[in-house]
């Protein structure tokens, strides 16, 4: 079933995208496909990044992205309460125009970069759903500690 105005649903994304300063996230590929420094290896059962026997942060900034654009939905911009360490957390919904690919790459993401900052995806569902042409992918984000 193929939605009813798919065509303007992707026009009026676009304009209100350019109207809201043309803002682009990065979707961050899976940890399988990056490319580390020497010395630098993914320690899956510690779910963390190791060198010379060392946590580092994850070197996301340093990978290839799929940069996209996206609208937010500020009304929907809440705090959560992280525990433990008792540190507020953002938590942001965003909407990306739908297409196979960006589909494919949102599922298979490690993460999201947005203004330098990295989030994790928590939710994503297709709008409408049911419809083999959706018109945008509302994505959950929470930032990431």
């Amino acid at each position: 079933m193929k939605v009813v105005g798919a065509t303007m649903n992707r026009r009026a994304f676009k304009k209100l995208w350019r109207l809201s300063g043309a803002p682009t996230l990065d979707l961050i590929p899976p940890i399988s496909t990056w490319t580390l420094a020497d010395g630098l290896i993914y320690d899956a059962r510690r779910g963390q990044f190791m060198q010379a026997g060392k946590s580092v942060p994850a070197p996301w900034t340093e990978q290839s992205f799929l940069t996209l654009p996206f609208l937010a939905q500020p009304q929907q911009n809440e705090v959560t309460l992280n525990m433990p360490g008792v540190t507020t957390t953002p938590k942001t919904t965003i909407m990306l125009d739908w297409s196979p690919e960006t589909a494919a790459a949102l599922q298979s993401a490690w993460g999201v970069g947005l203004n330098g900052r990295l989030y994790r995806v928590t939710r994503w569902a297709l709008d409408p759903l049911g419809v083999s042409t959706p018109n945008s992918i509302t994505v959950d984000l929470l930032a990431a500690n």
